[in-house]
């Protein structure tokens, strides 16, 4: 079973995967981000299988996140024991051959599998998505999609700017850019698409 799930809009509530959620009503509260990660912020480091380049942008015990670069056909690394979801950053999104299956991967949705699945990235050109990582002996990752404008929700671990229309307190940021909580005054957020990621330790840890 996977350690991650993916949900749309409010923590632990599932919708259906084409709707946005506003943020005002929603995410509004007394604590936020101010303290902010982006792409160009951390130096690449090749995949662990050398197939490609990732940038690791938060890595915690037992999760991580990372924006990675997908260029044609691209194997995935074997990472047994880690649970994964993918969201294409670029609008032409990606293809993945999961044992076998292909699914189409649209900008923006989110799709999860496990580390140890044989996994197989093809992309017309040079593109960018976001990796989110668990170790699921260890945590569990829950994974939405929201946007609009408001503050950011006190609740989840981390707020990842999914395209080019994020701002945070009249700042713009690139996608891939990661927020986390600090507990500072709320600065004005706005976005088209964020991911929403809240962590949870695995039941029994």
């Amino acid at each position: 079973i996977l350690a991650a799930t993916i949900f749309m809009g409010r923590v632990g509530v599932r919708a259906a995967p084409d709707e946005i959620v506003p943020l005002v009503g929603l995410l509004l509260c007394d604590v936020c981000t101010t303290l902010r990660v982006l792409p160009t912020d951390v130096a690449p480091q090749p995949w662990a299988n050398g197939g490609g380049i990732t940038r690791v942008l938060v890595e915690r015990p037992g999760w991580r996140i990372s924006v990675a670069e997908i260029e044609g056909c691209a194997p995935f690394s074997s990472l047994p024991g880690v649970d994964r979801i993918l969201i294409p950053l670029s609008e032409s999104g990606v293809t993945l051959e999961i044992e076998g299956i292909e699914r189409r991967v649209p900008p923006r949705e989110a799709i999860a599998f496990r580390g140890e699945d044989r996994v197989v990235g093809d992309s017309a050109g040079r593109i960018w998505v976001l990796n989110l990582m668990a170790h699921r002996s260890d945590v569990r990752l829950e994974v939405g999609i929201g946007g609009g404008v408001g503050a950011l929700v006190g609740d989840v671990d981390a707020v990842v700017t999914l395209d080019d229309r994020a701002s945070l307190a009249g700042r713009q940021l690139p996608p891939g850019t990661v927020l986390l909580p600090d507990g500072s005054s709320p600065p004005e957020f706005s976005a088209g698409a964020v991911a929403l990621v809240r962590v949870s330790k695995t039941e029994g840890r």
